[in-house]
């Protein structure tokens, strides 16, 4: 518990147009099971390339963590969202 781990994600462009991103609010809801942190909440992915993000996971309570993500890019996904599901397990100290 209040153990946190580092991952990265890696937003791909095969477009030939750059690509706005933005990472949402965690939901205050979730904040109780876990907290995670991002080191570029927004930014732009160059046409044909891949922008890596640092996600910091603290979680707050024992056991299975399961959390969303949500990831939006400009002008795909019909302007809804990208979701990526979080697990997790935090078994202790």
């Amino acid at each position: 518990m209040r153990d946190s781990t580092t991952k990265t994600i890696q937003l791909i462009n095969n477009s030939n147009l750059q690509a706005k991103y933005f990472i949402l609010p965690q939901t205050e809801e979730s904040k109780v099971l876990a907290q995670y942190e991002v080191d570029k909440e927004s930014g732009t992915i160059l046409e044909n390339a891949t922008e890596t993000i640092t996600v910091r996971l603290t979680t707050k309570k024992l056991g299975e963590i399961p959390l969303q993500m949500h990831i939006n890019i400009v002008g795909c996904n019909k302007d809804s969202p990208y979701v990526l599901n979080i697990m997790a397990i935090s078994d202790g100290p």
